[in-house]
C-alpha cells in the first residue's frame, strides 16, 4: 500500500464558498437507492442464514417510475400506480437449493416504501417488474455449487479499479443541510413525520458565501390537508419560522442564515393559481405525478452532494457488501477519516485507489489530507488497524449503515 499525506489544507468551513445539496428520503432517486440497499441487506441476511455466506449480487440497477394523480386543494388521489423495475444481477441458487429472489426483492421494496411513504397503499399502488439476471462470463459466479465457487469467502479481492473518497467531520453547512431535513421527522422506534401535512420528497440546497448562508428547501404538502391557497401559505410560514428557529439555535452563532421554502410559488399570480407554483402531492413524492428515480444518481455516500469536496462516481446502494470496493472502501475511508479527525482534532479527507484483483486488505494507494500537521506513523497505524478489523460486511448489514434514513442520524 502506498501512503501519501497532504497536510495543512484549508478547512472546508474556512473556504470562501461552499455548496451542499441533499435529495430527501421521499425523492425518487433516494427511494431507488433505499430500495436497492434494502434488497441487498435482505438478500445477504437470507444467504447467511441458509448458506453461511453471502452469494454474488449487485442490485444497484433499480428504477422507480412514477404514476399519475389528480389533486386540488382539499383532495387528491393516485390514478396510476408506481412501477418498480429491478435490474442488476443476483445468484438464483446455491447447489441444488433455489432462491426465490423475486419475493425477496418485492418484500424488501414494500417494506421500504411503507417506512418512507406511509400513505402509499403498497398492495394497490405498486407494480413490480424483474429484469434481474444471473449472467456472467465466469462459470458458476451466479450459480455457485459450493463455497469454493465464492473465492472472496476466504480471500476477498477488489472487484474493480476505482477511487473512493471519505471525510470527517461534516462541515457546518453539511450538518445544517441534514438537520434541515431531519427537522421534518421524528426518529424513535420508526420514522415519523413531525407534520401531518408534509410529504417526504424534501430537497435541500445550501449556498454559503463566507458567513452568509442561503438555504432553499422544496417541501411537498399533502393536497388533502391544504384546503385553499391561504392555508398553503399559512402552513408554509409555520414550518419556515419553526425551522429558522431551530437552525438559528444550532448554527446561528457562526452563520447568518437566510431560509426560503418552496420558492417556485413565486409563480402564483392570483388566487386562481391554475396549479402552477404550489407544491402539492397525494402520497408525498414527485412520483405521484410521473417523476422517475434511478439508483446511483442522487446523494453520494454520507447522504450529501457536496460540490466543493473531492468526489467519486462510485455509489454504495445495492452493491455487494463483501467485496464491492465502492461500498467497502466508502465505509473504511469514512471510518479512517473519523479516527484521524478525532485523534488530531482536525478535518481529514481520505482518497483510496484500488486495482482490480488486489487484496481487499491492502488498497493500492491511500491519500490522507488533513487541516493540521500530523504524525505519519500514527496515521499508518490507524489505517492498518481499520484494515485488520475485517468486520465491514456484518456492520453494513446489521446496522443498515447505507440506508438513506440512517444518513440523517449524523451527530458531530
Amino acid at each position: 500500500m502506498n501512503l501519501y499525506i497532504k497536510e495543512n489544507s484549508i478547512n472546508l468551513n474556512q473556504q470562501p464558498i461552499e455548496v451542499v445539496e441533499r435529495k430527501g428520503l421521499g425523492h425518487p432517486d433516494t427511494i431507488a437507492d433505499g430500495i436497492a440497499e434494502s434488497i441487498s441487506i435482505e438478500y445477504s441476511k437470507y444467504c447467511l442464514e441458509n448458506f453461511g455466506a453471502i452469494l454474488h449480487h449487485n442490485v444497484d440497477k433499480t428504477m422507480v417510475l412514477g404514476g399519475q394523480c389528480d389533486l386540488e386543494y382539499g383532495c387528491g388521489k393516485l390514478l396510476k400506480p408506481f412501477r418498480v423495475l429491478f435490474g442488476g444481477r443476483m445468484s438464483r441458487g446455491f447447489g441444488n437449493q433455489e432462491i426465490d429472489f423475486k419475493t425477496i426483492q418485492i418484500r424488501a421494496a414494500k417494506k421500504y416504501f411503507q417506512r418512507i411513504l406511509p400513505r402509499l397503499d403498497i398492495d394497490k399502488d405498486l407494480e413490480f417488474y424483474t429484469f434481474t439476471s444471473s449472467s456472467s462470463r465466469i462459470p458458476h459466479w451466479f450459480s455457485p455449487r459450493t463455497l469454493n465457487d465464492l473465492p472472496e469467502h476466504k480471500e476477498p479481492r477488489a472487484n474493480d479499479a476505482a477511487t473512493i473518497v471519505g471525510f470527517w467531520p461534516l462541515s457546518v453547512l453539511e450538518q445544517m443541510v441534514l438537520a434541515s431535513e431531519r427537522y421534518f421527522y421524528k426518529f424513535e422506534q420508526k420514522i415519523g413525520s413531525r407534520f401531518d401535512f408534509v410529504g417526504g420528497d424534501i430537497k435541500v440546497m445550501a449556498l454559503r458565501r463566507g458567513q452568509e448562508v442561503e438555504l432553499t428547501l422544496c417541501v411537498p404538502f399533502h393536497a388533502d390537508r391544504i384546503n385553499n391557497q391561504r392555508e398553503y401559505f399559512e402552513h408554509k410560514s409555520l414550518i419556515e419560522s419553526g425551522l429558522q428557529k431551530i437552525l438559528k439555535e444550532k448554527f446561528g452563532s457562526s452563520l447568518n442564515i437566510a431560509l426560503k421554502i418552496n420558492t417556485q410559488d413565486q409563480k402564483i399570480k392570483s388566487d386562481n393559481d391554475d396549479g402552477r407554483g404550489r407544491y402539492l402531492t397525494v402520497i408525498g413524492s414527485a412520483l405521484d405525478y410521473g417523476e422517475e428515480g434511478i439508483s446511483g444518481r442522487g446523494n453520494r455516500c454520507r447522504g450529501l452532494i457536496s460540490s466543493m469536496r473531492p468526489s467519486t462516481v462510485e455509489s454504495v446502494y445495492g452493491k455487494n457488501p463483501v467485496y464491492h470496493i465502492g461500498k467497502i472502501y466508502s465505509f473504511i475511508a469514512n471510518t479512517i477519516a473519523q479516527k484521524i479527525g478525532f485523534y488530531f482534532d482536525c478535518e481529514a479527507t481520505i482518497i483510496i485507489t484500488t486495482r482490480n484483483g488486489d487484496s481487499l486488505y491492502s488498497p493500492y494507494n491511500v491519500v490522507v489530507e488533513t487541516s493540521k500537521t500530523i504524525d505519519e506513523q500514527i496515521v499508518q497505524k490507524i489505517i492498518d488497524d481499520q484494515l485488520a478489523k475485517r468486520d465491514w460486511t456484518s456492520r453494513i448489514i446489521t446496522g443498515g449503515i447505507f440506508l438513506p434514513e440512517n444518513e440523517l442520524r449524523y451527530e458531530k
